[in-house]
């Protein structure tokens, strides 16, 4: 009776763990090409700061 038990549970479970899984790769795909794109962005982000910061020193 117990090892039925277990089999019906896992059988049950056994979807949930597959759709967490697919959700942890696309999850995983999607940061290893944000991230190349969020480091130029802050690269960018910093020379737009700095340059604005030494405009305003030369306006003084």
């Amino acid at each position: 009776m117990k090892e039925r038990l277990f089999k019906l549970l896992v059988v049950l479970l056994s979807p949930i763990y597959f759709i967490f899984w697919i959700v942890a790769n696309i999850i995983g795909w999607a940061m290893e090409i944000g991230e190349p794109i969020a480091e130029s962005l802050q690269e960018e982000i910093e020379k737009m700061s700095s340059f604005w910061k030494e405009f305003f020193k030369r306006k003084k």
